[in-house]
């Protein structure tokens, strides 16, 4: 077996197949495409990406890089066929490792098993629906910005990164401080929740998306306090205007929250 570096772009919408001997390992992902782009290994469904999460380039308006997909990499075997499903026209790159295997020689085992379990256990990148304040947006009110409801047979880890994009800015202008962003699991904040020990929430400010050298160099993380949330359980990511006053009197703010998290389904018998 030979192993060389995989750092290789692929167009959306076409299909593509390894050679009988070749194998990817896809270990970081990126896309140039501004809508969601989804994943399909051997007619699977897996990982979803979007250009404001995972860039073809880091530059100085998206400070993000290629999503890092740890220990839920995804493999390719030899003569499998994969597939990127997107915007026309569009570009995804992987990166990784390239493998050539000998004649006669069968895959290492743990990418066997990865290959094996990745359609039921990988990263993924959720988009939530566009949420504006309407105007007038009365203090301490609050917006849903996502909810994750898993099944039964389903759960959510956020253990990534995680940002709300300002799709449109509100006016009066928005000031650091004024909006916080809050999780709630089962409907319990998982925060604080009286003023007199702090601003209440992450501020908005914190968690944009994407990073930018005129708003925050460094992508808000939850990978050092996952959220896990369970089959039958759910959580609520909100947003709170804790100014203190009435904000966006003339023209509401709109956003949409980006989370990159674990999709891990539950399958009987394994």
């Amino acid at each position: 077996m030979k192993k060389y570096p995989l750092d290789k772009l692929f167009d959306t919408n076409t299909e593509y197949r390894t050679r009988p001997r070749s194998c990817y390992v896809i270990k970081k992902i990126a896309t140039n495409d501004t809508a969601e782009v989804t994943v399909y290994i051997d007619d699977k469904e897996l990982t979803h990406i979007i250009d404001k999460v995972a860039p073809l380039h880091t530059i100085n308006t998206n400070l993000n890089k290629p999503l890092d997909l740890k220990n839920l990499y995804l493999v390719v075997p030899p003569d499998t066929k994969f597939k990127f499903s997107g915007t026309a026209n569009k570009l995804v790159k992987c990166i990784g490792d390239l493998i050539r295997l000998d004649v006669g020689e069968a895959l290492p085992a743990d990418l066997i098993s990865r290959f094996r379990a990745q359609h039921n256990h990988y990263l993924t990148t959720i988009i939530g629906d566009t949420v504006g304040t309407g105007t007038s947006w009365a203090a301490n009110g609050e917006i849903t910005l996502d909810s994750f409801e898993p099944s039964s047979a389903e759960k959510y880890i956020l253990n990534h990164i995680i940002g709300v994009n300002e799709v449109q800015a509100g006016v009066d202008a928005e000031a650091e401080g004024d909006v916080a962003v809050l999780f709630y699991l089962d409907g319990a904040p998982l925060d604080i929740e009286e003023s007199g020990e702090g601003y209440l929430g992450i501020s908005r400010y914190s968690m944009p998306m994407p990073p930018a050298e005129t708003t925050e160099n460094l992508p808000f993380s939850l990978e050092n306090s996952p959220i896990e949330v369970g089959p039958d359980h759910s959580l609520d990511v909100k947003a709170r205007n804790v100014s203190g006053a009435a904000l966006f009197a003339t023209t509401e703010a709109q956003y949409k929250l980006y989370t990159v998290c674990e999709y891990y389904k539950f399958v009987a018998g394994a």
